[in-house]
């Protein structure tokens, strides 16, 4: 850290670095502290979630914690901005990311930036319900893999480190492509990598490649696409192997869309695709199942095929008596209280229930009159639909300030409730300014 403002430091120590293999790009070591000693398995558990496959959890005998407390962080455990302090280390979890985000950067100095990301959610997950007077630091991480080599140099394992190596080359070349890449088109890539291919026979196409850790979302995303294969939204399946599986590159055109909303992430969809999306929830539920982080950013629609859907990671079976149509989990989420399944992260539509895509926002119509025409089939109320678009979009619009309102208006032209609350709007702000 003091390198960084200190050319004399950064020269002494840092301009002789040796390189490192590429391997070691997606190592990372977190520090687990004495507080937080017996909450490991949520650390585990969390790092999962963000996408790290856990190589080997460490618990510090008396000696390696004493030379890892004096090695690393310059041995300051101290509280730091936290009310107390979280203690000396106590255990070692070694994680491997298969698709680091390191940007053009490489070497032992290479930022991971999916690390801190990654450190910031375990923090916020095991400081979840602790009183703020009683709030420490429970974790630390190494900042890059020449870090990361250092933290697992300070064990003094030679062995270990060795160990580790080879279990990060036998992870890269099980998350590895089967064929040319073309383009790479997912970011994230907490579970699986996304790309388009060059195939010997279908030509250009996408291949999803799932890491080792995240097999159970593999055979999910396999069972969508053969037992669910004359569902019209489910993409075809071109091919499968291990841990991977190929569809065809869908050109999208957007049709579905109506109206892109503030945040710029989700869309308002047009009536058909909000029936189409329906109907699909009523085939899910006919076969007791049903599918969560279903949004608008994992919707298409190809002029020649129609709407596909290309994430079904969270697709799974009711575990007992399959509810009502109109107590669909695909509309309405996990009930509270329910466990044993996997649930996305939140969202800033869904607040952890729900599918985003069958929100009001996007929908226009509260989810309790989808769950209706799910159990009655009917055409959607396009006027309805109007008016409470209308009316979700002018509010947002008002909650952002004025400079909004006109663009409300020109967007709600057509819906009347949403015209009436915008100039509502503007009448109150008018007055509050007289």
């Amino acid at each position: 850290r003091l390198a960084t403002r200190n050319a004399w430091i950064h020269r002494r120590f840092l301009d002789d670095v040796p390189e490192i293999d590429e391997v070691w790009q997606g190592v990372a070591v977190f520090v687990v502290r004495e507080r937080a000693g017996g909450r490991v398995a949520e650390v585990v558990d969390e790092l999962d979630r963000q996408g790290f496959e856990v190589l080997d959890v460490l618990h510090l005998d008396a000696d390696q914690r004493a030379g890892v407390t004096h090695r690393l962080r310059g041995g300051n455990w101290a509280r730091g901005p936290w009310q107390v302090s979280g203690g000396g280390p106590s255990h070692y979890v070694v994680a491997y990311d298969v698709a680091p985000q390191t940007g053009d950067a490489t070497g032992a100095r290479a930022v991971n930036l999916r690390v801190p990301a990654a450190k910031q959610s375990v923090r916020q997950r095991l400081m979840a319900g602790v009183p703020s007077a009683e709030r420490y630091n429970p974790v630390h991480s190494s900042d890059n893999p020449g870090q990361a080599l250092d933290y697992l140099d300070a064990l003094g394992d030679d062995a270990l480190v060795a160990e580790v190596r080879d279990r990060a080359e036998r992870l890269t070349g099980l998350s590895t492509f089967p064929y040319p890449v073309v383009q790479v088109l997912a970011a994230e890539a907490r579970r699986a990598r996304v790309a388009l291919v060059d195939h010997p026979v279908h030509g250009e196409c996408v291949c999803k490649v799932f890491r080792p850790g995240a097999a159970r979302f593999f055979e999910r995303e396999l069972h969508a696409r053969t037992a669910l294969c004359e569902v019209p939204e489910v993409p075809e399946l071109l091919e499968s192997g291990d841990g991977w599986l190929l569809m065809p590159f869908y050109r999208d055109d957007a049709a579905h869309v109506a109206r892109v909303l503030p945040s710029g992430l989700d869309h308002q969809l047009h009536d058909w695709a909000l029936r189409d999306l329906v109907r699909f929830a009523g085939d899910l539920h006919d076969r007791g199942l049903f599918v969560l982080d279903l949004s608008t950013q994992n919707l298409l629609h190809d002029p020649e095929r129609g709407l596909k859907i290309v994430d079904f990671e969270f697709l799974q079976p009711y575990d007992g008596p399959v509810p009502p149509p109109a107590e669909s989990w695909t509309l309405r989420g996990v009930p509270v209280g329910q466990v044993g399944h996997d649930v996305p992260q939140r969202t800033r539509l869904t607040r952890g229930r729900g599918n985003p895509a069958f929100h009001p926002a996007v929908t226009g119509v509260a989810v309790e009159h989808l769950a209706e025409r799910l159990a009655r089939p009917t055409a959607l109320s396009q006027a309805r639909r109007r008016a409470v678009r209308g009316g979700w979009y002018a509010l947002l619009a008002y909650r952002q300030g004025v400079t909004d309102l006109r663009a409300a208006v020109k967007a709600s032209r057509w819906e009347p409730l949403g015209r009436r609350v915008v100039t509502r709007a503007r009448r109150a702000r008018r007055a509050r300014r007289a």
